[in-house]
């Protein structure tokens, strides 16, 4: 067998063949979660396949006082490119990454917050004063930390 993996923090990929049976296969997936053990699979089914973790617990949103969602209002640079802006309307705060759609994000605890719409946390961590210094970003089993600009 030949094979080939890669991968970043958004995606994943395998590229594998079989000289002897003739069989290629190409494993593409869009998290950064290894999927080696299918395109291994697929090539000869003896290899076993990992087992799927259960889904996540479902989260609880609570309310958070309005005057502590503004300590976390601003910018957080992930990279010199890449940016989480939080912004505020009322009692409900919003994430938006550069280049992509806003999103609210939802309270979990006074200081952890959640998407709906992809699975990812937001855990800010506070200075003396109460103001958030950094945003600790949780998707695809990896945490990111995000300085305050």
């Amino acid at each position: 067998m030949i094979w080939h993996n890669g991968g970043t923090g958004g995606s994943h990929s395998f590229a594998g063949f079989d000289r002897k049976r003739r069989v290629a296969v190409v494993v593409l997936h869009n998290s950064a979660a290894n999927i080696d053990d299918i395109g291994f699979h697929l090539l000869d089914p003896q290899f076993p396949l990992t087992p799927v973790k259960p889904p996540a617990k479902p989260r609880t949103e609570i309310r958070v006082d309005t005057a502590a969602l503004e300590h976390y209002v601003g910018q957080y640079a992930l990279g010199p490119a890449f940016v989480l802006a939080i912004t505020r309307e009322g009692d409900r705060l919003f994430l938006q990454a550069t280049g992509q759609p806003r999103f609210q994000i939802f309270a979990e605890t006074e200081t952890r917050f959640f998407l709906k719409m992809v699975d990812a946390q937001l855990t800010f961590v506070k200075d003396a004063s109460g103001k958030a210094t950094e945003v600790i970003l949780n998707q695809n089993g990896m945490d990111q930390t995000a300085k305050r600009k």
